[in-house]
Parts: structure tokens; C-alpha cells; sequence
């Protein structure tokens, strides 16, 4: 009996693969030493959800599966409360299942613990879908190179490192096996076979689709796909794929269908899937024709060119025109951004801005320009897997260019066609002919060429990585750090603030806080909020921020309706030196003094009421006329004049456009509510350490007394 073997290639691959594992999570782990902690906001509802999975399966059977989507949780968005049927149920079932498989294997380890390190692991492992598809294209050598780039690419990166319990890591990595399976089902000659690989394909980017809504980009590139298939192939090849297309869409919806969310019925009638419809109607058009019809002239074949292209546009304009009915704001800020400016709520996160060509530069650098050329080289391929990583890296490019959170399509893809880059860049160094006497200058002179692009390559990816990738991603998580940009500064003020809640404030009051940390008091506080981070109403969010922004007894009217006992603000500022402070509102450090632009836009209010059109600072009328500006502990003393030194030399009421100083608005804190004042008295206020740089952060917390 001989012993199995492995080639050298292969088994230099399999190494570089195993390599960019581990460097990928011992990257993303690097979150860890700042603190043991969830990242972000939304990881920590995901966490409570799972919780509340994990435990109605050990005390209810399996049964706890079926009731999970109904039930309904008032300690948010009091009082009517959530459902859990409002989430992506994929990522709890899918997690709650792993843990209780390791609980019972004899694994020892909180659940808390568990989904922190969770998306380190997924994380790292998203290297394995990338390879088994750049395999797929290009050979081993292109899979391994695809796999150690994306272990160390940024934008992916942020949102699967330790801490980021969120939908888009898990679902990529589902939906990335689904991508390869869809690319080995185009290939595939055995009808048997190709029919379990559109099930597998289907399955997986089903199951992508109820973890994260953003999934249905694949939906929509796969449905575009089929849907030229007939022009950038050949009318023929639709005779292969009818069956598959329907096998695949068939079990797609079945399996996202399951869950609430998207929900069999919205699933059926998304605009990504009623692209694939589409498709399925014209590649079925063209199989008739193509069985009816023995002619294969010019003329007709020219003829049903312009009668399919005629039939693809005319379905595109019905389904653009009708997405608006089908979609959200968000989805549909992501196709349109134009859209986005009409929504103040949706503008104001973060993650929904535009990403500019300049950041996609700092953020990818060369890997853009490899990516690009792996794209044209690719599209020469004229096959259809090749067509479709091409028309995934162009719609992440534009997803990502429209919406930011986005970034993680945009950075896989690039990762992948780098590698398919490099791939055809050392093919093309391998055929180099250079007139020689002797054919082993000749080779030697291409190893030379392929050594030298090899070094070089390699020196550009450490550097990029070592100098701006891997450095990125070395930072505390959001509660670590207490939402502010001090993040590799252990910033305790939320944690403090959030262990006081749980052991003081009463289990029945209501907190209210600007919807940034809904998820925070809710699940780390345990204690009821009005409103969070999913911002499920729109309108409960402008209420509270009209209460922030009106006055005193115009506030506790709304403070009442909201059913609140309790109202929060979270403050940061940098202290100067002789008791003068400087709003962290300057340096963009993070608290609710750089927050209240958008409360005055999402409460429709006037801007220039509030915030100084020439300096950007809050007016007086902020200050004394303001439920957030009473909560702020800190007196307006006027504009310090600095040298170039940095020495004040005098303070001024008003800002004076011609000085020839620098201009500081300058702040003495001080209370304003004090521990027995009405309505509101002061019951806490975190310790406010100093830290690098002399910024501090605070939360302060008011009791509302009748």
C-alpha cells in the first residue's frame, strides 16, 4: 500500500495558508489587552439576544428555537419594548449552537468570554472561503496569496477582530463559501454534480442573508451575473444555466426564509432576489429559442442581442423604479446616496458616510492599483467566475464608496484580486523573452525578473501592513475606551458609569440617554432605556433629541411622556491648566458636545440658534437655554488668546476674526445641578481621571425629582 503524497506547491500553499491564520487572529486579538470587552454597540444587544437563546434552550428543549422570534423585551425601547424577531436570528443560532457543542465537549468558558473571542477566530478563518476560491481561479499559488493579504487587509479587519460580535463577519463567511461553490457550479460539466453545488450555494448564501441584510449584495451580484450570462457568454450557455439558476434561488429563499428576519414573504419580493427572477426569465427565453430554432445566421443571432439587452434594461428601470417600496432608508442610501441627504438620522452614524477616494488610498495603497489590473486581467479570462469576482470588486468599490460600513466587501474583494494580480504579473515575467545565446540565460534571466517582483511585492505588503495595517487595529474596544478617539488609552468612565447603574439605580426606573448608548445601559447596566442603537423609531429619537434641546420645563414635560426617571449626558473636554478646560468638541474627542449637531437636525430645529455659524461653538442661548446645556458642567468664560508659545495672554468675550492669536474657547466646569436642586439633582458623575494628552471624559447622571 503506497503512502499518500503531497507536491512541494501544494504543501507550501496549505503552510502559507495555515501561516495567514494565525497572523490574521493574532491581529484581530490584539483588542483583548486593552480590556475584556465587547467592541462597538451593537455586539452587546447580539450578546444579550444570544444569552437569552442559550438559556431557553437549556431550560425549554429545542423547543425555545421556535418561540425565540416572539418574544418581545421591553427593557428597550420602553415601553413598547423590542422584538427579537427585529434581528438577524442567524447570528444568535448559529453562535448559541457552537457554544452549547463546546459546553458539552467539556469547554469551560462564559458565554460572555466566548462571543468576545468569537469573531477573531471567524475572522481569521474568512482566509480559508478566500483561498479555496483563488484555488479555484488560479491554482494554489494564487489561493495562498489571496489568503495571506486578506489575513492582514484593512477595513475587513475592524469589524472581525476581538470584540466585534456583529452580523458582518459571520455572514461573509458564510456567504464567501457560497461564492466558491456558485463559481465551481458555473465550471461544473456533471449535471449532478452542478445541482449540489447550486444547493450548497444557495444554503450558504441563504444563511448569509439571516445573519446580515447587507448579504443580499451577493444576491444582487449573482442575479446581475446570470442575468447578462447569455450577451458576455454565448445564448447557449443558458441551456446550463436554467436548472442551476432555480435549483440555486429555490434554496436560497428556503433557507432565509426561515428565520423572521428577512422573512419568507419581504425575502420572496427583495429587489435582490427579483433580480435573479429576472435572470431566470430571460436565460429561459433564450433556452426556448435556442430548442426552437435550428437557424444560427447573423442576422438572428444580432437580433436577439438587441432583444435581450432590450428585455435586461427595461427589467432593471422596473425594479429601480419599484426598490423604493421594497426597501429601507439605509438600503436604499446605499444604491442612491443622493437619498442619503433627505434622512438626518441615517447621515448622522458613521458607518452610513461616504467613503472618499482618498481614504480608499490611505487605507489599501498599492493593493488598489493590483486590485484594479488583477480586474482587467481577470475580465480577459472571458469566463463567468472570473466576470464574477470582477462584478463583486467593482459593486464593493461603490457600495463602499456610498456607505462605509461597506468597506468589508470592498477589502475582501481587493485582497483577491491583489493575488489574481500578482498571479498573471508573474506569468507574464515567466514567458519573458529576452534574446540570449543560451536558453539558460534566458531562464535565468526570468528567474531574476520573478525574484525581483517577488521581493518586492513582499516588502511592499509587510511595510503597508506593519507601518498602517496591523497598527490600526491595535486599539482598545469603544467601552475601553469610552467611545472616544483616546482608544489606546484605558478610558474607565462607562464602566464605572455603567457598574453604578446595576448597583444603584432601581430596577424598575427608566434611564434616558442620546441613542448611542441604548445597547450599553440596557445590557451592561441592565436597566430600561427609550431608545438604542437599532433607532427602530425615528420619532421616539427626535423627542428625545428635542427634550435635550429645550428648556427646562419643556424638557421634563417630554422627559415624563418618554416615562423617564433618570436622564444621562456624556462630556469630554481637554483641562489647560488654572482651572480653564477646553470642550472635547474641538479636538473631535467624542462626547455629547460634538453629538448635539445632529439632535438639532434629526429635531428639525435651527441650527444657527445654537451653534455659532463662524466659530462652530455652542451660543449663549445653548448654554442657558437648554435642558443639555444645564446637564453640561461647564461656564462659558470667553476666547483665550495664545502666542505661538501656546501662553494665554488675554480672554475675550467674543471670537475676534483679525487676532493675530490662536483662539480657544475657554470653559470653567461647574455644576449646574447639584445633589438637591429640582427638577433635575445630580446622583452621579464618573471619576474623570486625566489622561494622555490632558483630555478626560465623564458621564453625569440626573435624577428627575417631582
Amino acid at each position: 500500500m503506497s503512502r499518500p503524497t503531497l507536491k512541494v506547491s501544494h504543501a507550501i500553499s496549505l503552510l502559507t495558508v495555515t501561516i495567514a491564520l494565525t497572523i490574521g487572529f493574532w491581529i484581530r486579538i490584539l483588542p483583548a489587552k486593552y480590556g475584556y470587552y465587547l467592541d462597538e454597540f451593537d455586539p452587546y444587544f447580539h450578546y444579550y439576544a444570544t444569552k437569552a437563546l442559550v438559556t431557553d434552550i437549556k431550560t425549554k428543549g429545542f423547543h425555545a428555537l421556535l418561540e425565540f422570534p416572539s418574544k418581545v423585551d421591553t427593557k428597550f425601547w420602553y415601553p413598547e419594548g423590542r422584538s427579537f424577531a427585529n434581528s438577524f436570528a442567524g447570528l444568535y443560532y448559529f453562535s448559541a449552537f457552537l457554544y452549547l457543542i463546546l459546553a458539552h465537549l467539556g469547554v469551560h468558558i462564559s458565554l460572555f468570554e466566548f462571543l468576545a473571542i468569537f469573531p477573531a477566530f471567524i475572522g481569521a478563518a474568512i482566509v480559508i472561503p478566500i483561498f479555496l476560491i483563488g484555488k479555484k481561479i488560479g491554482g494554489y499559488f494564487m489561493g495562498a496569496l489571496a489568503a495571506i493579504i486578506t489575513s492582514v487587509v484593512p477595513g475587513f479587519m475592524a469589524r472581525s477582530s476581538f470584540g466585534w460580535y456583529d452580523n458582518e463577519p459571520f455572514a461573509l463567511f458564510f456567504g464567501l463559501f457560497g461564492i466558491f461553490f456558485v463559481i465551481c457550479m458555473f465550471d461544473e460539466e456533471n449535471g449532478r454534480r452542478q445541482v449540489l453545488l447550486s444547493i450548497l450555494g444557495g444554503l450558504f448564501i441563504g444563511y448569509a442573508n439571516s445573519i446580515w441584510g447587507g448579504a443580499k449584495v451577493l444576491n444582487g451580484a449573482i442575479g446581475l451575473l446570470f442575468l447578462f450570462a447569455p450577451l458576455l457568454i454565448s445564448p447557449s450557455y443558458s441551456y446550463k444555466l436554467v436548472k442551476p439558476i432555480s435549483i440555486f434561488v429555490l434554496f436560497e429563499i428556503f433557507i432565509a426564509g426561515l428565520f423572521p428576519k428577512p422573512g419568507l414573504v419581504r425575502w420572496i419580493i427583495d429587489p435582490s432576489n427579483l433580480i435573479i427572477y429576472l435572470a431566470i426569465v430571460v436565460n429561459l427565453i433564450v433556452a426556448l429559442i435556442i430548442m426552437h430554432t435550428n437557424v444560427r445566421t447573423v442576422k438572428l443571432s444580432r437580433m436577439l442581442y438587441i432583444v435581450l439587452l432590450a428585455v435586461i434594461v427595461s427589467g432593471l428601470v422596473v425594479l429601480y423604479l419599484i426598490a423604493p417600496y421594497l426597501l429601507t432608508h439605509r438600503y436604499l442610501s446605499v444604491i442612491n446616496p443622493f437619498f442619503r441627504s433627505e434622512v438626518p438620522l441615517v447621515q448622522s452614524v458613521a458607518e452610513h458616510q461616504t467613503t472618499t477616494g482618498l481614504e480608499f488610498l490611505y487605507n489599501y495603497g498599492f493593493l488598489l492599483f493590483l486590485a484594479t489590473l488583477g480586474g482587467f486581467f481577470l475580465f480577459k479570462e472571458r469566463r463567468l467566475s472570473a466576470y464574477l469576482i470582477v462584478l463583486l470588486f467593482v459593486t464593493s468599490l461603490y457600495l463602499a464608496s456610498s456607505f462605509a460600513r461597506l468597506q468589508v466587501y470592498s477589502s475582501l474583494m481587493t485582497a483577491l484580486l491583489s493575488s489574481i494580480s500578482v498571479y498573471f504579473l508573474f506569468q507574464t515575467f515567466s514567458s519573458i523573452k529576452i534574446e540570449r545565446k543560451r536558453k539558460e540565460k534566458i531562464s535565468k534571466e526570468s528567474a531574476y525578473f520573478r525574484a525581483i517582483f517577488g521581493i518586492v511585492l513582499i516588502l511592499l505588503l509587510i511595510t503597508s501592513a506593519w507601518i498602517n495595517w496591523i497598527p490600526s487595529n491595535d486599539r482598545g474596544t469603544q467601552l475601553s475606551s469610552a467611545a472616544t478617539v483616546l482608544s489606546r488609552d484605558k478610558v474607565y468612565d462607562w464602566i464605572e458609569t455603567l457598574s453604578w447603574i446595576r448597583e444603584n439605580i432601581p430596577e424598575n426606573a427608566v434611564i434616558i440617554s442620546w441613542w448611542d448608548y441604548g445597547y450599553w445601559i440596557s445590557v451592561m447596566g441592565n436597566r430600561t432605556t427609550v431608545a438604542d442603537n437599532a433607532t427602530l423609531n425615528t420619532t421616539r429619537i427626535e423627542r428625545i433629541a428635542l427634550m435635550y434641546l429645550s428648556n427646562e420645563t419643556e424638557a421634563v414635560k417630554i422627559m415624563k411622556e418618554l416615562h423617564g426617571n433618570y436622564v444621562l449626558v456624556f462630556v469630554t473636554s481637554r483641562r489647560i491648566g488654572n482651572g480653564y478646560e477646553v470642550l472635547g468638541r474641538v479636538y473631535s474627542i467624542g462626547g455629547d458636545e460634538s453629538k448635539f449637531d445632529w439632535m438639532i437636525a434629526i429635531a428639525g430645529l435651527n441650527r444657527s440658534l445654537y451653534i455659532d455659524p463662524i466659530t462652530s461653538m455652542p451660543t449663549e442661548y445653548f448654554w442657558n437655554r437648554t435642558l443639555i446645556g444645564k446637564l453640561m458642567p461647564y461656564v462659558f468664560l470667553g476666547y483665550g488668546h495664545f502666542n505661538f508659545e501656546g501662553k494665554l495672554i488675554n480672554i475675550t468675550k467674543n471670537y475676534e476674526p483679525k487676532s493675530k492669536y490662536y483662539q480657544l474657547p475657554l470653559f470653567k466646569y461647574k455644576l449646574k445641578y447639584g445633589e438637591n436642586t429640582r427638577p433635575f439633582r445630580l446622583v452621579f458623575k464618573s471619576s474623570a481621571q486625566p489622561h494622555i494628552g490632558n483630555f478626560y471624559a465623564q458621564v453625569l447622571i440626573y435624577e428627575l425629582v417631582d
